[in-house]
C-alpha cells in the first residue's frame, strides 16, 4: 500500500492548440472510451502521451477515466498521471476506473453544483498495488473481460435501435396509411405525403382545431412537452421551492385533451395532448380540437417523420435549428382527416403496438443496465485482489 502520489507523477505542462484535443464530453462515463466529437477550448490545456493515464477531477462520480494511445491535449479538469515503473499504465486505468476507488474521491469532492477533487487529496489516497507481473495479468484480463461484455452491450444497444425504428414505423404506417394495408390510395398535394387511403379527406389544420390563448390560472399544474414523452405533469422537488404562484398568471393553459407543442420543436416532434388541465409556458401553442377530431391522432401525424418535414417547411427562422411555426402558419398545413371512429381505432392500435414494443425495450434496457454493473464490479474486484483470476476462468471455460 502506497500513497497514489508516490507512484505516479502529475504532468503539468501546457500544450499547443494544434494537438488533438480531449474534453469531459470526449470521454465516456465509466468505460473510458473515446468519444469523437468536434469539441475545442479556447482557454489553457494540458499536453498527453500515451502511457499518461487521464482522471475527470470535475464531477468525479462520473467516472471519466481515459487511457490515450496518442499525444494530444486535453481540458485542465483532467490529471494528467505519468506511472512509474512499478505501476502499468493499463492496471492504474483500471483502478482508477474503479467504483471503489471513484466512490472514495467523490467523497472528498468539494463544491454543491460542480463538485470537484483536488490533487492534493486524490494523490494522498492509499493505492494498492501488486507485483508488476500481477497487474500486467489483472489488466490482461479486463482487457479480455470488458471486450465481451462491451460486445454483449453493443448487440443489445442495437437491438434496441431496431426497436425504436418499429415503434416509428408502427406508428407512421397506420397513422399515414390506416389499418387496411391492401386499401386503395389516392395522390395528396403534400409534398411529404404522397398518399392516403381513398376514403380519407384533406383538411388544413384550420378546420381542425382552434387557438386557445387562455391564461390567468397559476395554480394550475405545469406541464411539460417533451420530444420523448409528449405532454406530461411536471413534478417538483420537495428539496427546492421551484414555482412561485405569481409567477405562472401569464402562462397559457391546456386543458384535457388539447394539443399542446413547443413553437421552436415542433418541427421535431415536441407535441402532446395534456392528461388533465395544467399550465405551459407562454411560448408554447394550445390547440383545442374541433368536433369529430383527436388531438391524440393528430399529435402521432405531427411526430411522423413526413410530418415534421411539413411543419418545418411552414417555420421561419435565422437557422434551420432555431425554426419557429407561428398558429398563422400552423393553421395552413393540410392533413389527412379520418372519419373520426377510425382517428380513435388508430390511436388505440399504435398504442397497443407501442405496448407490446415498450415491454421489449424495458427488457433489453434491463439486460444492458445489469451488464455495465457487471463490468464495474468486475474491474472493481480484479484491481482490488477479491478475485482469483484463474479460477474465474476456469469457470468461464466450464460454463462454455
Amino acid at each position: 500500500m502506497k500513497r497514489l502520489k508516490y507512484l505516479v507523477q502529475r504532468r503539468t505542462n501546457r500544450a499547443s492548440d494544434a494537438s488533438p484535443y480531449i474534453g469531459l464530453e470526449n470521454i465516456e462515463s465509466g468505460t473510458g472510451k473515446h468519444i469523437e466529437t468536434e469539441s475545442t477550448s479556447d482557454g489553457e490545456k494540458l499536453a498527453f502521451h500515451p502511457g499518461d493515464v487521464l482522471f475527470g477531477k470535475l464531477r468525479p462520480y462520473l467516472a471519466k477515466v481515459f487511457l490515450p494511445d496518442f499525444s494530444g491535449a486535453c481540458t485542465t479538469e483532467f490529471l494528467v498521471l505519468r506511472p512509474s515503473f512499478e505501476v502499468s499504465a493499463r492496471f492504474l486505468f483500471y483502478h482508477l476506473l474503479s467504483p471503489k476507488f471513484i466512490d472514495l474521491v467523490t467523497s472528498f469532492s468539494s463544491g454543491a453544483k460542480m463538485p470537484r477533487a483536488e490533487w492534493d487529496v486524490i494523490g494522498n489516497l492509499e493505492f494498492d498495488a501488486p507485483k508488476i507481473s500481477q497487474q500486467r495479468a489483472i489488466a490482461d484480463f479486463l482487457d479480455r473481460e470488458t471486450a465481451k461484455i462491451d460486445d454483449l452491450i453493443a448487440k443489445n444497444q442495437s437491438i434496441l435501435n431496431l426497436l425504436g425504428q418499429a415503434r416509428c414505423l408502427a406508428m407512421e404506417r397506420a397513422v399515414l396509411s390506416g389499418l387496411r394495408p391492401a386499401e386503395a390510395q389516392r395522390p395528396t398535394p403534400v409534398p411529404s405525403l404522397p398518399a392516403v387511403p381513398c376514403r380519407w379527406s384533406l383538411t388544413r389544420v384550420a378546420y381542425l382545431f382552434h387557438e386557445r390563448d387562455e391564461r390567468g390560472k397559476p395554480d394550475l399544474p405545469l406541464l411539460n412537452v417533451s420530444l420523448n414523452t409528449g405532454v406530461t405533469v411536471r413534478s417538483f422537488s420537495d428539496e427546492k421551492i421551484e414555482r412561485v404562484a405569481e409567477d405562472f398568471g401569464t402562462y397559457k393553459v391546456a386543458r384535457n385533451g388539447d394539443m399542446a407543442f413547443n413553437k421552436m420543436r415542433m418541427w421535431q416532434g415536441a407535441v402532446g395532448v395534456a392528461p388533465t388541465d395544467g399550465l405551459v409556458s407562454p411560448d408554447y401553442t394550445v390547440a383545442k380540437p374541433n368536433t369529430g377530431v383527436s388531438a391524440h391522432y393528430y399529435a402521432m401525424v405531427f411526430r411522423t417523420s413526413a410530418y415534421k418535414c411539413e411543419v418545418n417547411r411552414y417555420s421561419h427562422g435565422i437557422a434551420p435549428d432555431r425554426n419557429r411555426i407561428y398558429w398563422d402558419d400552423f393553421k395552413q398545413i393540410v392533413c389527412p382527416h379520418p372519419p373520426y371512429e377510425e382517428q380513435l381505432a388508430i390511436v388505440h392500435s399504435v398504442e397497443l403496438e407501442y405496448r407490446h414494443i415498450d415491454s421489449n425495450v424495458s427488457l433489453v434496457t434491463s439486460a444492458i443496465a445489469l451488464l455495465r454493473e457487471y463490468r464495474s464490479a468486475l474491474i472493481s474486484t480484479a484491481v482490488t485482489g477479491q478475485l482469483d483470476l484463474r479460477q474465474h476462468e476456469a469457470q468461464l471455460e466450464a460454463i462454455a
